[in-house]
């Protein structure tokens, strides 16, 4: 699969890395040229910093999304318009309503649209979620979460709720197969 990772900064370098293992990276793609440049280099693909010229060029079958929150809906929009699947790391967009037209246009052009919720993916999760299934622990009837790290420098465009408390609102829902009815958060 001929995959791509679009914004290369911490957490795209990480998918550029992780693709380059398992998939064919055919490029990176970062506003920021010497950042592009220089994870190419590391990885063994090639460098661009126009997304339009990268899909173009390498035509791939699927692209993380990986940019600033702010710019996650016109970024996955344009590639969803070209007809590639998309993996978005999350917060999906800024809004709700930009996220929903994106649902709907890769409903509407039948891709591939996914969100990158990497806590589900944590050890310590699946373990939780197997004590709950197999009714081990007994009904759930309340669950709560603490952040206790500093908010990363490198997040500057969304809050600490979208960016980390996230991860806790879809580990919720994905213990327990439930929406969450209510948040109250304190920071």
């Amino acid at each position: 699969m001929k995959v791509g990772v679009i914004g290369v900064g911490s957490m795209g370098a990480n998918h550029a890395r992780v693709y380059s293992e398992i998939a064919d990276l055919v490029g990176v793609c970062d506003a920021r040229g010497e950042v592009s440049k220089e994870v190419a280099g590391r990885f063994k693909t090639r460098a661009y910093t126009s997304v339009e010229e990268f899909l173009r060029k390498e035509r791939p079958d699927a692209v993380t999304v990986a940019t600033p929150t702010t710019t996650h809906y016109n970024v996955a929009k344009e590639v969803l318009q070209s007809g590639v699947h998309v993996l978005i790391e999350k917060p999906m967009t800024s809004t709700l309503r930009e996220a929903e037209e994106l649902i709907d246009l890769a409903r509407d052009m039948d891709l591939t649209l996914a969100v990158g919720h990497i806590e589900r993916f944590n050890p310590v999760v699946e373990a939780a979620r197997d004590l709950l299934t197999k009714e081990w622990v007994g009904e759930v009837i309340s669950l709560s979460t603490r952040r206790v790290s500093r908010f990363p420098s490198r997040i500057r465009d969304v809050g600490a709720i979208l960016d980390l408390g996230i991860h806790d609102i879809d580990v919720i829902y994905y213990l327990t197969g439930r929406r969450v009815e209510r948040v109250f958060a304190l920071g």
